[in-house]
């Protein structure tokens, strides 16, 4: 559990998490959204993958990533109800 919860505790692995909640996302396409360099987005994508929360299928020279573990999806409608608070 801390292990997750240290996944989604930096603002901008949180920001891919949400990203990803919505649809899998190449690395250009985070880049894109988030408005920051592609090295920091790969190397939050690294950490996300060495916890276990999100994948990549490489096929075609492009990688695309998802959530591996989709309660995710829940984790993040919780903390949303949170914040309203």
């Amino acid at each position: 559990m801390v292990e997750v919860l240290k996944g989604v505790s930096h603002p901008l692995r949180l920001r891919i998490i949400i990203m990803l909640c919505r649809n899998d996302r190449d690395v250009t396409q985070m880049v894109d959204a988030l408005g920051v360099r592609q090295s920091l987005v790969s190397q939050h994508l690294a950490h996300l993958r060495l916890t276990g929360l999100v994948s990549v299928d490489r096929s075609g020279g492009r990688a695309t990533y998802s959530l591996k573990e989709p309660l995710l999806r829940d984790l993040v409608k919780c903390l949303n109800k949170c914040g309203e608070k």
